[in-house]
């Protein structure tokens, strides 16, 4: 599974695109693009704004490597179990909500 892992990414994006951010396999950022439009942005907002996209991004990775755990070992081996376990704990899904104070 680790093969496959390494060379997957998660990319995630703002509602308006402003904001866009890749991260690897291990979930570390490799890209962060900032449409003009975030010059608009305060300090504060770009921010959270970037904090919260690059979550976004890592959920969506730990999402496919459950993926990919599910079609090569089983995603209810012990191996599968494991390696899911650590990814989701890492890198859990944004809470609904968590846009609610999105402009």
């Amino acid at each position: 599974m680790n093969p496959r892992c390494a060379v997957r990414v998660g990319l995630s994006s703002d509602r308006d695109r402003t904001i866009s951010v890749t991260v690897d396999g291990s979930g570390c950022v490799t890209d962060l693009r900032l449409d003009r439009r975030a010059r608009g942005y305060d300090d504060d907002r770009l921010a959270a704004e970037i904090l919260r996209t690059m979550r976004r991004a890592q959920a969506e990775l730990a999402g496919a490597v459950a993926e990919i755990a599910h079609r090569t070992v089983g995603a209810d081996s012990p191996t599968g179990r494991s390696v899911v376990s650590s990814f989701d704990s890492r890198f859990p899904r944004p809470v609904e909500g968590d846009d609610a104070d999105d402009r």
